[in-house]
């Protein structure tokens, strides 16, 4: 499959993640406060554990970890690369540089 997964994801695990950031014309953008959003609702939990059964044990450790922005962030990356989605950063001036915004486009 990958080296990351040890079987193919649905992608309703990344659309169910991106419904939570601002869309627009299939153009969803992801931020601090989005990742704020889903810390409250407390979904990180929830959405980790799905994910985490399509990782191989050995890269468990990007589930495992503390669930920051970043790490928030690099989940992401893997899923876009695995189904070929065009993804970019852009940086908000109101944040520091490490909680640039992720847009991706389905």
């Amino acid at each position: 499959m990958t080296q990351l997964f040890v079987r193919k994801p649905p992608i309703q695990i990344l659309m169910n993640i991106l419904a939570y950031g601002i869309e627009n014309n299939n153009i969803y953008e992801m931020d601090y406060e989005t990742y704020k959003k889903i810390k409250y609702k407390n979904y990180d939990k929830t959405w980790l554990m799905v994910l985490g059964t399509y990782y191989y044990k050995s890269k468990q450790m990007y589930i495992e970890r503390e669930f920051t922005y970043v790490s928030f962030i690099t989940l992401l990356r893997h899923l876009c690369r695995f189904f070929n989605l065009d993804y970019r950063y852009e940086h908000d001036s109101a944040y520091p540089f490490k909680y640039r915004k992720f847009i991706v486009t389905v």
